[in-house]
């Protein structure tokens, strides 16, 4: 998710304006790569962690019990039962690490990421772009933590459009996630149990 003033000054070019008015390109080739080799790497997690720790029976996940119910796991010791669906999640969350870094990449090739130049001509960075810190979230020491590294465009709207506009309401802000992500109970239970 990008402002569209941000998707506006990209296409014009008036992104590339320096302090003293002249246009600059800057490099995008590492801002280009990085994203897209961090892709990679998430995507081969994603398909190493999700066969060595399978959440849901890999034969038919649609109709059959989810493996991690299964009577067989449900007999290993707890610890054994945490770190497989602590792992298996981990595996899940790769899949949407992909997706974020290889956009934040194909945004940087036509310089979309690009956050513009400094008053002494040195580029601010490449930071628009990026829709998640995967370490900032993985590490994360609260919730609100994880929540503003985990589809930080999407925090960034919920603050300025809702947060800011309902007087600092959790409830607004986490109420609108939940009707985002649809009508399954699980997400108003999460949603409306963090502002609580």
């Amino acid at each position: 998710a990008t402002e569209y003033a941000v998707y506006a000054r990209a296409c014009d070019g008036s992104i590339f304006k320096t302090a003293d008015g002249k246009s600059k390109t800057p490099n995008n080739v590492w801002a280009t790569i990085r994203p897209f080799l961090v892709s990679l790497f998430c995507m081969g997690m994603f398909l190493f962690l999700g066969g060595k720790f399978p959440l849901l029976d890999p034969t038919d996940p649609q109709k059959n019990t989810p493996t991690i119910l299964q009577e067989e796991f449900l007999e290993k010791p707890f610890v054994l039962r945490y770190f497989h669906a602590w792992m298996g999640l981990l595996g899940v969350r790769q899949k949407y690490y992909f997706g974020w870094k290889n956009a934040e990449g194909a945004q940087n090739i036509w310089f979309a990421g690009f956050d513009g130049w400094d008053e002494k001509g040195e580029s601010k960075g490449w930071e628009t772009s990026s829709n998640v810190d995967i370490l900032g979230f993985e590490l994360a020491s609260d919730v609100q933590n994880m929540s503003k590294n985990w589809n930080k465009k999407t925090s960034f709207w919920l603050t300025r459009y809702v947060y800011i506009r309902t007087g600092g309401s959790l409830l607004a802000v986490y109420s609108l996630s939940a009707f985002w992500h649809g009508f399954y109970p699980g997400y108003y239970i999460f949603f409306l149990s963090v502002p609580i």
